[in-house]
């Protein structure tokens, strides 16, 4: 498109953005699962008792992880962010 008046091009229309759906899909939730699943179903079978005991213990690395983001991650951040802006205030 060409503006007359100005003697210059136009800035093309953006397109709307696309709508989105509510809620999401559960396909990336059951890829991880499912060969999870199958994955601790093999090592118990395999190895018994001592392979429940390896996963209840693996399982406990990012449970512990998670524990502590919910404990100091929220109060951790909002200090960052805080510091943050008394940066840019002082500067």
């Amino acid at each position: 498109m060409y503006d007359v008046e100005r003697d210059k091009p136009t800035k093309p229309e953006r397109p709307p953005p696309p709508e989105r759906r509510p809620g999401g899909s559960l396909l990336p939730v059951m890829l991880v699962l499912g060969p999870l699943l199958i994955l601790i179903v093999g090592v118990v079978a395999f190895t018994g008792l001592a392979g429940l005991l390896m996963v209840a213990v693996i399982a406990c690395v990012p449970a512990f992880m998670m524990l502590h983001y919910l404990l100091w991650g929220y109060w951790l951040g909002k200090n960052i962010r805080d510091d943050e802006e008394d940066n840019q205030e002082d500067a």
